[in-house]
């Protein structure tokens, strides 16, 4: 409940009060005060409750405040012109529209989205006053959007974004317009004192009601769906669906009116009330002279009580009706506001279904529960009188809860929570959240209590949440603690890079054993930090810089050779010129690189005799530029294999003599394959006569077996081991030289 003084009273003049007129003051409907807060000189216009219990203020000039409750809140404006000011502003659960001094409806939909928007009115002809009007809510509106009602002259006009549709009423002009909670009834009083109420198409006509005894109805509000209630100076009336009046009375002149979807709130001097429809389960029980079975039963629990044999007259009176005349009891139950009556209909239903076979307790049990928790919403220290309706269908349990956060009553939604059997861990994160902004005390006093009561052994917390609240409010090492105990590394990481842990955010997604996360905190810290400071963090974790080595190893080669430069890695360094060696433009540049690298090998015992090979290296390469320069053949970059194997097939028998005299025992394996691959057997046989062979005649005979030519591998098998020889030709099915073979050796198994 939220009260501003109203400014248009005179009253007489005190210090206090003159606080008072730029104070806000906001109650619980038991009139527990939550908070005070102060505005400055702006008019304020009006006052509306979001569905996140949060309330929205609009000043004149059209700026709007968001409050939560405790005063935290965020402004915006409607975007008025200057000189314009807003004249009446009504709200709905997400939104406002305001009427503006130039006759248009500005209106937001969504606080969360502050988008200003405008409904323009264009009057026809003549007088275009606003009487009166009324906002259709979006969830109400055939176009999802919100809409106007508004009387000017004789008749109401329907606004919407698109259109302004003249209803062609006569009845008007109208003083008061108000739209059903469900959006289906409209009621309209005139200004000679009629009352019309019809469908909200207009299509319609459900009441006329001549208001001539109720003189300057200053208010009218519809009670649920049924029934109205017009405020005059002297009273308040309740006008029924058939045209019937009731008096209602209350302490001082001054009421207000709160619409809801099942009653109505009645605030005055003297208290709340909530006026609703009496529902058939309490009527059928209460009823003056009821016999329905509801009530039977309910009378036979008197009697049972009182020990008098009439329980179960009334019992066996009730007959096959038992069933219905519990249910009955249990849904009154949910109906009264009195404990006692809660406790005597819940009895009277266990006392009935004890006579039932068969009765499913569900409802039962679901009430008594339900119960519970409305009767510790509905004390006066909480302040929250929730109908079951409200409760069940429009609020629900979770909205319920999220409401006794926002009142910081965290005790109370603890229990709540436990006695519907639900995880706590949403509770114990706000009351954790709001004790560290709330928090008077020192870091160390406030740890002490937040890591006491929070406790380490709740493995579903959402522990990050409370340390960016930490974070947030300057306390760095509660915040570090608070996400030591978070069990996502996921959540952990994107807090830590907030706070700058850089070392330690990057350490727990090493921890974590997932690459992917590692890779995603090196991003994140490649654009956050100077090279330097990034190489520098690096070379503390091992596990990180071999994989940076390995992303950035063909993504930035650059990054990478600065990398080993920051960290004074020699070998490494010249072990990335040599791999991009090849790059170069020129062989002598190629060639320079190696030599550099063979230097720097070479005195390092533990590379054995890398030096050696990389001289070798620099040999083929000079080998291999003049074989470039001599054949136009592509050489440098080639393998010694591919080099030999090349200038076999060219015929090149000068550089393969050349090869052969630096690298002799390769040099054979070389030209074998060459020599094969062209299909070169002239050549090949040639070959085998130069001198003997240091790789023996075997690999020539198997080189020509593969390549399908037996004859050709005849010719070396008399070279090979005398042993093998009669295996090798029943190999290629040489059959009358490896009998003569076999009878050689004297190998009569063979032979056989």
């Amino acid at each position: 409940l939220a009260m501003v003084r109203d400014t248009t009273k005179l009253i007489q003049s005190s210090s206090t009060q003159h606080q008072l007129s730029t104070q806000i003051q906001i109650y619980t409907l038991s009139g527990v005060l939550i908070n005070r807060i102060k505005w400055d000189k702006l008019r304020l216009i009006g006052l509306g409750w979001t569905n996140e219990d949060s309330l929205a203020c609009v000043f004149e000039d059209g700026t709007v405040n968001v409050y939560e409750l405790f005063g935290e809140f965020k402004t915006f404006s409607l975007g008025l012109t200057n000189g314009v000011r807003v004249a009446e502003v009504k709200f709905w659960d997400t939104g406002l529209i305001a009427l503006t001094s130039d006759s248009k409806f500005v209106y937001i939909e969504d606080y969360s989205q502050p988008l200003a928007q405008t409904l323009h009115f264009h009057p026809t002809e003549g007088d275009d006053t606003i009487h009166s009007w009324c906002l259709i809510p979006p969830e109400l509106s055939l176009s999802k959007h919100v809409e106007v009602l508004l009387a000017t002259k004789n008749t109401v006009i329907a606004l919407d974004s698109q259109s302004a549709n003249d209803q062609l009423l006569q009845q008007g002009p109208f003083i008061h317009i108000e739209l059903s909670p469900n959006g289906k009834l409209l009621c309209l009083i005139t200004f000679d004192c009629q009352a019309l109420v019809v469908s909200s198409d207009f299509h319609k006509k459900y009441l006329e009601q001549d208001l001539s005894s109720l003189e300057n109805v200053l208010k009218l509000a519809w009670c649920g769906n049924d029934l109205l209630l017009l405020h005059t100076p002297e009273s308040t009336t309740m006008l029924g669906p058939f045209g019937d009046f009731t008096q209602l009375f209350f302490d001082g002149h001054t009421v207000h009116f709160s619409t809801e979807s099942d009653g109505i709130l009645i605030i005055s001097q003297s208290g709340v009330d909530f006026l609703t429809k009496l529902d058939n389960s309490t009527e059928s029980l209460f009823g003056i002279g009821s016999t329905s079975p509801s009530a039977m039963l309910f009378e036979a629990l008197d009697h049972f009580n009182k020990k008098s044999p009439k329980a179960d007259e009334n019992i066996r009176n009730i007959g096959n009706k038992l069933e219905s005349a519990v249910n009955s009891c249990i849904e009154a139950a949910g109906q009264q506001w009195s404990v006692d009556l809660q406790k005597q209909l819940l009895k009277a239903a266990s006392f009935g279904k004890s006579f039932l076979y068969e009765f499913n307790p569900s409802p039962f049990i679901e009430m008594a529960t339900t119960l519970r928790v409305l009767n510790c919403l509905r004390h006066p220290s909480v302040g929250l009188p929730l109908t079951l309706h409200q409760y069940k269908n429009i609020l629900g349990p979770q909205k319920v809860l999220k409401r006794l956060l926002s009142l910081r009553k965290h005790l109370l939604a603890i229990k709540v929570c436990e006695h519907l059997k639900w995880k706590t861990d949403d509770v114990i994160i706000d009351w954790a959240c709001t004790k560290i902004r709330c928090s008077i005390e020192d870091e160390e006093a406030t740890s002490r209590i937040i890591l006491n009561k929070i406790g380490d052994d709740k493995p579903g917390l959402a522990y990050h949440q409370v340390a960016k609240v930490a974070n947030e409010m300057g306390l760095y090492k509660l915040a570090i603690k608070l996400l030591d105990r978070e069990p996502k590394t996921s959540r952990q990481i994107p807090m830590l890079l907030n706070m700058n842990q850089d070392g330690l955010a990057l350490q727990k997604a090493i921890l974590s054993g997932d690459p992917n996360l590692v890779y995603l905190v090196l991003q994140m810290l490649q654009r956050k930090l100077p090279l330097g400071d990034f190489f520098q963090i690096l070379s503390k974790f091992p596990v990180a810089s071999s994989l940076f080595e390995l992303n950035v190893k063909n993504q930035d080669p650059q990054l990478l050779k600065d990398f080993y430069y920051q960290e004074d890695r020699g070998l490494d360094r010249v072990i990335f010129d040599i791999q991009h060696s090849y790059n170069s433009k020129s062989v002598e540049e190629v060639i320079e690189i190696w030599k550099d690298g063979s230097k720097r090998f070479g005195g390092v015992k533990e590379l054995g005799n890398s030096g050696q090979l990389m001289e070798e290296q620099i040999a083929l390469l000079k080998i291999q530029s003049e074989l470039e320069t001599k054949t136009r053949q592509p050489f440098v970059g080639l393998s010694l294999s591919d080099t030999v194997i090349l200038a076999a097939k060219l015929d090149d028998q000068n550089s393969v003599n050349l090869l052969k005299s630096n690298f002799n025992y390769k040099f054979w394996w070389l030209k074998l394959k060459g020599l094969v691959q062209a299909r070169n057997w002239e050549g090949l046989e040639q070959f085998s006569k130069i001198k003997k062979s240091p790789i023996g005649y075997l690999p020539f005979y198997k080189a020509c077996v593969t390549a399908k030519q037996p004859n050709q591998a005849m010719r070396y098998v008399p070279k090979c081991d005398a042993q093998l020889r009669p295996k090798l030709f029943l190999n290629i099915k040489a059959y009358r030289e490896a009998g003569q073979e076999a009878f050689n050796l004297k190998d009569s198994n063979m032979l056989r």
